[in-house]
């Protein structure tokens, strides 16, 4: 076993660990067979069935300087809206039932997304049928060395399928966002592997979009994540 140990207050930007989140986070990023991450008073400590080689010590330096400190079910949100239902359908999104069967799932091809400099880049994926999205794995790259970039995934509904623009006052080419499932997720240094997962599908009418929002507020540095979407097909 090799430990590593980290201050609370000082080495997290937080001061607070939430072991379900970070245990997540560093079994995405460093292959090496995580054990566990025990907390004592100030000290977190992480620990690996083996020595990790000096670039794997750099990413677990990286995720703990990241590390928000949100419980693992503040960046994943079951789909719980409490928006009308469609007279027609009866229902909008619901938390699903289905159990996850990893064999009755299958990724929705990759989706790239460039984020330029100071700027907030919107990308669309269109569902051209009916889904059970479950969540995504994705991956970051970015130059930047500060964690103020962050990014955000969604489901919107562009084009009133749903039916309900007029219940909320909206126009055509208006955008009616229905969920969030990761919330200013912070993007941070290097190139970085991240997979979020719910407990459960929620359904996902065809139609309506997949959304990724990224907010850069590097000044000079580009922003580059592709997105693979975990859903399975009604």
């Amino acid at each position: 076993m090799a430990t590593y140990s980290y201050s609370i207050n000082d080495d997290f930007p937080y001061g607070i660990v939430a072991t379900d989140s970070l245990t997540r986070e560093v079994y995405d990023a460093i292959p090496e067979p995580l054990s566990r991450i025990d907390t004592s008073g100030d000290t977190c400590s992480i620990v690996f069935t083996s020595t990790l080689s000096e670039t794997q010590e750099n990413t677990l330096d990286i995720l703990v300087s990241g590390h928000r400190g949100l419980p693992l079910e503040e960046y994943i949100t079951a789909v719980d809206l409490t928006l009308p239902k469609n007279p027609d359908t009866g229902e909008l999104l619901t938390s699903s039932t289905l159990p996850y069967i990893p064999d009755a799932g299958r990724w929705l091809g990759e989706t790239l997304v460039h984020g330029n400099p100071n700027t907030t880049t919107i990308t669309d994926v269109k569902i051209d049928c009916n889904l059970k999205i479950l969540g995504a794995h994705f991956w970051t790259s970015t130059g930047a060395t500060n964690y103020t970039s962050t990014a955000d995934f969604q489901v919107v509904d562009k084009d009133d399928i749903l039916g309900l623009f007029d219940d909320y006052g909206l126009e055509p080419g208006d955008i009616l966002e229905l969920a969030k499932y990761v919330n200013k997720y912070p993007i941070p240094p290097g190139l970085i592997s991240v997979k979020f997962e719910s407990s459960s599908y929620a359904s996902v009418v065809s139609g309506l979009y997949l959304r990724c929002t990224v907010d850069n507020n590097s000044i000079l540095d580009h922003i580059y994540i592709g997105i693979t979407y975990i859903v399975y097909e009604e």
